[in-house]
């Protein structure tokens, strides 16, 4: 499989998410996939995510810490928290700030893409119920 690896930090042997990406990306290739990673080097990944994601060749995994992916044609990506989830989460404690933000609105522009366009992987049911309400995308492709 072709396999794209993103997230905000670059993988390391010291814990955290770098370890297990660490860990992750080379058992991917050990056994032989092909496995690219892109770690956007601004703090604000948003300038980097767009960039990148207008450009990005097909992939069949996006296994992704970032919003890459949110252009790409037929490929599975991973959801983790997700701003569905962070808006679902804030409409129960009564909190709309997340609503207001830029920042926020940008994310749930290339996240709904994502998930109208792409088979879905959640790392759980309520991410994945979370993000098919929120965009209205069909249960089926998570």
């Amino acid at each position: 499989m072709n396999i794209l690896q993103t997230s905000c930090v670059k993988p390391a042997v010291n814990g955290g998410i770098p370890n297990v990406e660490y860990f992750l990306i080379q058992g991917l290739k050990e056994r032989g996939h092909a496995v690219s990673q892109f770690f956007p080097f601004t703090k604000s990944m948003v300038l980097s995510d767009l960039r990148y994601g207008l450009s990005l060749p097909d992939y069949d995994i996006i296994h992704s810490h970032t919003n890459i992916g949110w252009n790409t044609r037929g490929a599975y990506r991973t959801f983790h928290g997700c701003t569905a989830q962070s808006a679902d989460i804030a409409k129960i404690e009564n909190k709309h700030v997340l609503k207001k933000g830029l920042y926020f609105k940008i994310n749930a522009f290339m996240e709904k893409r994502c998930a109208k366009k792409n088979h879905c992987i959640a790392v759980s049911n309520y991410t994945a119920d979370a993000i098919s309400k929120y965009y209205g995308s069909p249960a089926k492709k998570f």
